[in-house]
């Protein structure tokens, strides 16, 4: 077996200037150094450039686009540019914990039949030592292999992970469809179309902690439209067709349309029209959602209550309860 793998990581970046940095430094301060860093920058409008060509390690490649393409289009720049056996994608807003790339690349060596390694991630406001909200993996005490036909319990782990790109790890020899332009789908149509006929490793660690007080989703209120809901049903109507996958498909669509909390989150930062669709679109995809409490819970809920007021309590919930809880539940080391 080989001792070493090369991991590509690819950081898609738009005005990332304020951000980018804690990225890259989380990245060159890994105790696996087996790597190359690819910047694609979607025409950032700040000293994104600057800031990344400060940097005079030569595994540091900056790429701009001659216009903007949207989020989708500008993963798909990465493939032809990386010389890596393993894409790791990261948000410019991600801080790397410590030896995160040595357990992705220890989990591609263990088994050539592993197509995706994914993670628990958890979220943070400014402090990637104070998590506000978490996913965590099926099991925390070993690293888990999931397959296509794999218990529900696990498969809706699987989709839960795939939330976010935030060091989605992806074996480039079996990527055969490129990302989407949907921003909360882009990265599902490739890891589910590798997950139709390989497997995935689930780590049982935290190896990357994800920023969202700068995130696009609370400051671009179009990214609601199309539906997020609808986006995701067509991701598995699409990569996962026919008889065959029909049991797994059933699995993940009736998932995806019971996300109610999704709901808050279009609220507090999306359009009124956005929310009231999200809503039809929950009860389009799982009628069951008309007898199912915690979808009158959240949407009475965020309809009635003011905006501000909302996020008022969502702050409240995440950094006074919600904060202290997922501490005692997770281990947090960073590398610098």
């Amino acid at each position: 077996m080989k001792k070493t793998i090369k991991l590509s990581i690819c950081i898609p970046t738009y005005n990332g200037a304020g951000t980018i940095r804690g990225a890259i430094d989380s990245i060159l301060a890994q105790s696996y150094q087996d790597f190359e860093v690819i910047v694609n920058d979607d025409c950032s409008k700040d000293s994104t450039e600057k800031v990344v060509k400060s940097y005079k390690d030569k595994r540091i490649q900056f790429h701009k686009n001659k216009k903007n393409l949207g989020y989708g289009d500008n993963l798909n720049t990465f493939k032809s540019r990386v010389s890596g056996e393993i894409i790791v994608l990261l948000a410019q807003d991600d801080i790397l914990l410590k030896d995160a790339l040595l357990k992705i690349a220890s989990g591609f060596l263990s088994d050539d039949a592993i197509g995706v390694v994914t993670r628990p991630y958890y979220q943070f406001e400014y402090d990637p030592k104070i998590p506000v909200r978490y996913w965590p993996p099926p099991d925390s005490k070993k690293d888990t292999i999931v397959t296509i036909n794999a218990k529900k319990d696990l498969i809706e782990s699987v989709i839960r992970s795939t939330y976010l790109v935030s060091c989605l790890a992806f074996r480039v020899k079996y990527m055969d469809v490129p990302f989407h332009s949907h921003v909360f789908t882009s990265q599902c149509y490739v890891f589910f179309s590798i997950f139709k006929h390989y497997k995935v490793l689930y780590l049982k660690d935290y190896i990357v902690a994800v920023g969202i007080y700068d995130s696009q989703c609370r400051s671009k209120p179009s990214i609601y439209e199309p539906s997020p809901v609808e986006t995701w049903i067509k991701v598995f109507d699409e990569v996962l067709p026919g008889k065959k996958y029909q049991k797994v498909r059933k699995i993940c669509q009736d998932y995806v349309a019971q996300n109610y909390v999704g709901l808050v989150q279009i609220r507090n930062f999306g359009r009124m029209r956005d929310f009231i669709e999200e809503i039809f679109m929950h009860i389009k995809y799982r009628k069951a959602s008309l007898i199912d409490s915690r979808f009158w819970f959240y949407s009475l809920i965020c309809f009635v209550t003011p905006r501000t007021l909302l996020r008022q309590i969502v702050d409240v919930y995440k950094s006074k309860l919600l904060s202290r809880r997922i501490s005692r539940h997770i281990h947090i080391e960073l590398t610098t």
